[in-house]
């Protein structure tokens, strides 16, 4: 019985959480190639290594944000799965007596 209702308040959770919008990222706008004769020409490549570059760190923030929030939600889980049994502990102690 307790795995059972495990189950579906897991289930709940995981419902409302994909309920969230997820930020899509925004980091554009993404680096022209200028092609290999380009990246032969000083001024293009170091250009296009800045917008890389630019572009990198854009990308890096963004997946830094959703990995806190992965842990944030995986913490937030565990609090209620803990919860949860320690009240079920309760209930079934409060039935034995």
């Amino acid at each position: 019985m307790m795995k059972t209702a495990l189950a579906i308040a897991t289930f709940a959770w995981l419902g409302a959480a994909q309920a969230q919008e997820v930020p899509k990222v925004n980091c554009e706008p993404k680096p022209d190639y200028p092609g290999r004769l380009g990246m032969s020409v000083d001024s293009k490549r170091k250009l296009f290594e800045r917008e890389m570059k630019r572009y990198g760190d854009c990308v890096k923030v963004y997946l830094d944000a959703r990995n806190t929030a992965i842990k944030d939600n995986e913490t937030a889980a565990k609090a209620v799965v803990e919860d949860y049994n320690a009240f079920m502990k309760q209930i079934q102690a409060a039935q034995k007596e």
